[in-house]
């Protein structure tokens, strides 16, 4: 594995999924409508648990993801994704909520001061 390479270690301890869509070329950021192509959520994350049975990872994850999309990949993983990282503000809470209940751990971003959200 390349990036294994790269960083001189025999393996990751964490490898996630930052989005769960691709950009065509030349999309604008944030990107407009029509700008993102087709994503192979479930080949991508098949290779991800490869690698987790192949040693080069101990855990993967998704970033950014729905409450629908997640629901999607625990519905084919083998191996559930060991972290949910998702943006948290009052108006996601609600995913933030439903996402807890599906996900072994969730780890947050935010703007703003995250004391004042409770799960």
């Amino acid at each position: 594995m390349k990036t294994l390479n790269e960083l001189q270690q025999d393996y990751l301890d964490l490898y996630l999924i930052h989005w769960p869509f691709r950009l065509k070329d030349g999309a604008s950021r944030p990107p407009k409508a029509g700008e993102v192509s087709d994503f192979d959520w479930e080949g991508v994350w098949r290779e991800m648990e490869k690698l987790v049975t192949d040693k080069l990872v101990r855990d993967i994850g998704v970033c950014n993801v729905t409450v629908r999309k997640l629901s999607k990949l625990l519905d084919i993983a083998q191996i559930k994704p060991s972290v949910c990282q998702m943006e948290m503000h009052r108006t996601l809470d609600g995913e933030m909520k439903k996402c807890s209940r599906l996900a072994r751990k969730i780890t947050s971003t935010s703007q703003y001061q995250v004391s004042c959200f409770s799960l």
